[in-house]
């Protein structure tokens, strides 16, 4: 397994658009928003950690906010989208990275356990996206990116419920396997679901060094690099 080529840029700009990025007060969704920002986005930073994420949004300057919502909640998740439209009037783009993974073994992998990484990863990217969805038919197209994982197509060990919350998001992108697609009126569609693989540090790249032949693209992405390509789909 190699590291990413840093070097490639992928900054496209962003100026003036408005996009919302669930489980933004950390991880991918972290480097996702701050690639926006960096590219003139105006971002609504959604999380269940608002400390966190008013924190983020302060140091990010002035056109970050930061909203709280537990995506798995259907009213938390109206809520602030209702919000978020309040602030910024509109939306261009959703990134969907609110996500979680629980660790066990399949034959030890409790209902709770499995109830609950659906709920969020699964359940949470379709409510945010028939929200923000609803807001951006009415004023007449945008685009949704719902991050899923090449463990959607492989499976992991110890990852049974992440592994089918993650196929289930990109059943309904264009490559998907599910018959359903969001589809702009115009024509164009403004689903797109990325699948990245294991990124350092993570608890997940050691599991794959070990058998490295299961991996694709056989190379480690930072979430820095997962952010530029995001930036890429957000501005074509």
């Amino acid at each position: 397994m190699v590291d990413e080529d840093e070097s490639v840029d992928l900054s496209f700009g962003l100026k003036g658009k408005v996009t919302v990025v669930t489980g933004g007060a950390a991880g991918i969704g972290a480097a996702i928003a701050r690639a926006f920002v960096a590219n003139g986005a105006r971002v609504a930073l959604v999380d269940r950690d608002i400390d966190t994420a008013r924190a983020h949004a302060r140091n990010r300057g002035e056109n970050v906010r930061a909203f709280q919502c537990d995506v798995a909640d259907p009213s938390s998740a109206e809520n602030a989208v209702r919000s978020v439209l309040t602030e910024f009037g509109h939306m261009d783009v959703l990134a969907n990275c609110a996500g979680m993974v629980v660790l066990a073994p399949a034959e030890d992998l409790t209902s709770q356990m499995w109830d609950t990484t659906l709920a969020v990863n699964l359940t949470g990217t379709f409510l945010m996206s028939q929200q923000v969805g609803r807001a951006m038919l009415e004023a007449g197209g945008g685009k949704i990116i719902n991050i899923a994982s090449q463990a959607a197509s492989i499976g992991l060990d110890q990852h049974a419920a992440y592994c089918a919350s993650k196929a289930g998001v990109r059943g309904p992108a264009p490559g998907g396997r599910a018959p359903s697609r969001w589809v702009l009126p115009d024509g164009q569609r403004g689903l797109s679901a990325a699948a990245p693989g294991a990124r350092r540090p993570h608890r997940g790249h050691r599991r794959l060094a070990a058998c490295p032949e299961t991996w694709p693209l056989c190379r480690w992405l930072s979430a820095a690099a997962r952010a530029r390509a995001r930036c890429l789909v957000a501005r074509a």
